[in-house]
């Protein structure tokens, strides 16, 4: 299946890593993506309200960072082109 909705390739990356970290330590905080993309926290956030809004993540202010069935899906996409 293609990936229907516009994604930059930043926001494939964001899913990615959010796959890839949960992989590896089941639960997903902010601050372990930014470490992981080495950017800042205040990138993450932003690049999760856009992820939200696309309903590929679940995440709440100060709360873990969860792909939705449909995030899941395109993060294993993302990865099988890399």
């Amino acid at each position: 299946m293609s990936i229907e909705l516009s994604l930059s390739a930043n926001m494939e990356d964001y899913l990615e890593a959010i796959a890839n970290i949960q992989q590896k330590k089941k639960v997903v905080r902010v601050k372990d993506i930014a470490k992981y993309l080495k950017v800042k926290m205040p990138s993450v956030s932003g690049a999760l309200k856009g992820l939200v809004d696309k309903n590929l993540v679940n995440h709440e202010s100060y709360e873990y960072v969860e792909l939705t069935p449909r995030g899941r899906q395109i993060a294993q996409e993302v990865a099988r082109k890399h």
